[in-house]
């Protein structure tokens, strides 16, 4: 399996689901009639089911890195209405990321972006050091980083911190 994907074990679980459940609240509640949306970084489409469970009727697809977890082999091919960037952005640098915000401006300028970046600040290092050692593996992109690309490329309509270790931003192009 990929080393990027997250896998919801205890007590991580109630962590990761909160975000997951905060998403799907941004979701339900946007500016699109029925829209489309895009998990971008999918993993193990833990976002589809929980969507699923709450609104059935709101369509998904999920694209990622690792083909076998991917039900798109490109997400550019489509216009969807929400975008969602969950703690993936950490493993890019700040040129790909910037590439990445074009092409989807590209394919929709009106989409919105939920993307949930992690703080890596102390609390995350810690529970990181005591309950999965090699949670922040692969990362490429401080925190700070993920924050001046966005804020170059997207104005943030809404901010929430989860747990005091997510930043949930709620965004669109300028």
């Amino acid at each position: 399996m990929n080393k990027f994907v997250t896998e919801y074990k205890f007590p991580q679980k109630f962590y990761f689901e909160r975000i997951i459940k905060r998403i799907c609240f941004h979701i339900r509640n946007n500016d699109f009639n029925q829209p489309k949306v895009i998990d971008y970084g999918c993993g193990l489409s833990t976002l589809e089911l929980f969507l699923n469970k709450y609104d059935p009727s709101i369509s998904i697809k999920g694209y990622d890195i690792d083909p076998n977890l991917s039900k798109l082999s490109s997400p550019f091919l489509e216009s969807y209405d929400i975008w969602v960037i969950n703690h993936v952005l950490m493993y890019m640098n700040a040129i790909e990321i910037a590439a990445l915000f074009e092409r989807i401006k590209n394919t929709n300028k009106n989409a919105s972006l939920i993307i949930g970046i992690s703080r890596q600040n102390l609390i995350s290092k810690l529970g990181a050091y005591l309950l999965s050692p090699q949670a922040h593996d692969g990362t490429v992109s401080s925190f700070r980083i993920q924050k001046e690309c966005i804020d170059q490329k997207l104005v943030v309509h809404s901010h929430e911190r989860i747990f005091s270790m997510t930043d949930l931003l709620i965004c669109k192009f300028f």
